[in-house]
């Protein structure tokens, strides 16, 4: 794995971590969760722009999307009981593919 990457991958790993912060900080008002938002929100796609220096934008941007989807179900999942079914993974079966098919055929493989 080169390291435009890894950089987009560390930042597509950390988009879950906002979004189950907002929610936390949407049902407690906690403004620690308001802080912890606002960070990795900011964090994540920082990172993805450091990956995009050398690796195409629509690449970068769905390998981070994608990543970001399917880690905040799985998260969703174990945290919230949101319901996952044979349907859902085959959707997300179908994400990862994308994602793979298009480092793939952008050279990344």
């Amino acid at each position: 794995m080169d390291l435009a990457l890894a950089w987009v991958v560390v930042g597509g790993l950390l988009e879950p971590v906002w979004v189950i912060a907002l929610k936390r900080f949407d049902s407690t008002r906690n403004l620690a969760w308001a802080v912890v938002t606002i960070v990795f929100a900011v964090l994540s796609p920082v990172l993805m722009g450091i990956g995009m220096k050398t690796m195409p934008v629509g690449v970068a941007y769905a390998i981070w999307t994608g990543i970001g989807a399917v880690c905040t179900m799985i998260v969703g999942y174990y945290l919230y009981n949101d319901k996952v079914d044979a349907l859902k993974l085959v959707c997300v079966g179908m994400i990862l593919a994308g994602v793979v098919g298009l480092q793939f055929v952008s050279g990344g493989a």
